[in-house]
């Protein structure tokens, strides 16, 4: 909930500087570093933001579709690779949630 939380606040923050409109963000904090994949709309914000949570194991070509249609729509969209932070690997999470 807490990575959650800070992925919001940080596309967020980024929605007025244009130089966040990078494929990948990274956030360093804490024990962690969570990256995800940031998308803008076109133009000048700010945008209304969205943030696009993959399923229970990864982030997929499907996420990375909703989050680019999002922002043809005119919306910022991320979506975080919230596992990865955790050093949880594919094989682990199949176990884990299946």
């Amino acid at each position: 909930m807490l990575i959650r939380a800070l992925m919001l606040v940080i596309a967020l923050s980024c929605l007025h500087v244009r130089t966040c409109a990078a494929d990948t963000i990274e956030s360093h904090g804490g024990r962690n570093t969570i990256s995800g994949d940031f998308y803008l709309p076109e133009g000048n914000g700010p945008f209304p933001a969205v943030l696009v949570l993959h399923e229970s194991g990864r982030v997929i070509a499907d996420d990375r579709n909703y989050a680019k249609r999002l922002a043809q729509q005119g919306y910022a969209a991320l979506v975080p690779h919230y596992f990865d932070a955790h050093n949880i690997s594919w094989e682990q999470r199949a176990t884990a949630l299946t």
